[in-house]
């Protein structure tokens, strides 16, 4: 078992009509026509599972948390961005179809200039959960150096560099809802863009 997952599903994938993905099933998910869901309150699973049962593209990432709770832990796996999902379809209708599950506060277009930038935020999470990495939801991207990974497991991916409590984060945003999930990396590995 992973100790986080990037659940993700299209009509295309066998094995995903049935239930939720244990992997990666990202398929081949375009950069038109994407869409941000905003939840309601810890509903994301369930709506994607409506997805599922709809045969609508979408992406969720996930990260595992460990809970202490009177003695025993309680490990269990949470959304990397609370209250969002992202879809991947045509057009507004598909879209709509969700709206009927009682799961969608409201629905966000992307704009086709965005789609491709989104996308290519998606699957840097979506490395960054595959590779294990410890991700935290950094409430607010704050304003830093834009960076270029030279080595390891996420070379290549661009990033804001961000300093918290004495250590080098790097921030992989998705733009579109504001947000962002911190690694944890060496200085060392960051060049400027």
């Amino acid at each position: 078992m992973h100790s986080s997952q990037f659940l993700s599903q299209t009509p295309t994938t066998p094995s995903s009509s049935t239930q939720l993905s244990d992997g990666f099933n990202s398929g081949e998910i375009g950069s038109a026509g994407w869409w941000v869901v905003h939840t309601r309150p810890r509903r994301e699973k369930l709506l994607a599972q409506h997805c599922l049962a709809l045969g609508v593209q979408w992406r969720l990432p996930l990260r595992n948390s460990v809970r202490r709770y009177a003695g025993r832990t309680v490990s269990f796996e949470c959304p990397v961005f609370p209250g969002y999902l992202f879809l991947h379809e045509t057009d507004i209708a598909g879209a709509q179809r969700l709206l009927p599950t009682g799961h969608v506060a409201c629905l966000l277009p992307v704009p086709s200039f965005q789609s491709e930038e989104l996308s290519s935020q998606l699957d840097a999470i979506e490395l960054a959960v595959r590779k294990e990495a410890i991700l935290q939801l950094c409430p607010q991207i704050l304003p830093g150096i834009y960076v270029r990974i030279r080595y390891g497991h996420f070379r290549g991916c661009l990033a804001w560099v961000q300093e918290r409590r004495g250590q080098t984060e790097v921030v992989l945003r998705v733009d579109i809802i504001g947000k962002g999930a911190c690694l944890q990396i060496e200085a060392d590995a960051l060049e400027p863009v």
